[in-house]
């Protein structure tokens, strides 16, 4: 896991972010679960650095 949280650090790298609550209602029912892994994203690549997209 360390390896993935320094990832963050280099300004160059984007995170995209899609079909996580499709994927969250298809595996556990409740989109929610997704909650702390984008607040993780959203920590470690800032509101400039994420992309959103939609399935």
């Amino acid at each position: 896991m360390r390896v993935g949280l320094e990832i963050g650090k280099h300004k160059n790298i984007y995170c995209k972010l899609s079909g996580m609550a499709t994927e969250a209602v298809y595996i556990t029912g409740t989109p929610d679960k997704t909650q702390p892994y984008m607040k993780l994203a959203l920590k470690l690549f800032g509101l400039n650095r994420i992309l959103f997209d939609s399935d």
